[in-house]
């Protein structure tokens, strides 16, 4: 039985309001946080622990984590120790990362994950949620070009939802959750 959700997907897409929602909906999911050296902002700040670059280098030293990489000039990573907690808990977990991860997570967790890529209806629809964040078009480009390069990984995910309304995204995610309890 699956014990961790992966939600993975383009920045911009809406996967941390999906997982806030999904979180609100069932009892027994709960945030498996990535650690990250970023700022910390407000929405979805929930999803992440912040640590400062020291603390992050001493973690990467001691193997602490599954997979880390570096993003816009900060770090990421996702802690072993919060996976392995969540697969020998009563509880599922969620974690939103990037194609990259989901793909780490499950080769080592494998029967206990489930990968759900969302993906916008269409590019344009993309730079447009990019826009309405107040991004850069130079980060906007940036960003639209990593998602033509997702493109090729979605096979790797056991689901595909495209994200037309955040609501229809959230039922279809509580069904895949549903069918795992």
């Amino acid at each position: 039985m699956a014990k961790i959700i992966v939600i993975t997907g383009p920045s911009g897409v809406g996967k941390k309001e999906i997982i806030s929602d999904l979180v609100a909906s069932f009892d027994r999911l709960s945030y498996i946080p990535t650690l990250t050296t970023r700022k910390s902002r407000t929405l979805g700040d929930n999803m992440y622990e912040f640590v400062n670059e020291e603390e992050f280098f001493n973690l990467v030293e001691n193997n602490s984590f599954l997979e880390y990489k570096t993003i816009g000039g900060h770090n990421y990573g996702t802690l072993i120790r919060q996976l392995d907690k969540t697969v020998n808990s009563d509880t599922l977990g969620i974690i939103s990362v990037d194609i990259d991860g989901a793909v780490s997570i499950k080769s080592i967790y494998t029967d206990n994950v489930v990968v759900v890529f969302v993906a916008p209806p269409s590019t344009e629809h993309l730079q447009e949620s990019l826009r309405r964040k107040n991004i850069s078009a130079h980060e906007i480009h940036h960003r639209v070009n990593l998602y033509e390069g997702m493109k090729h990984q979605m096979h790797e995910a056991d689901f595909t939802i495209v994200n037309v309304s955040r609501a229809n995204t959230v039922k279809l995610i509580g069904q895949i959750i549903k069918n795992i309890e």
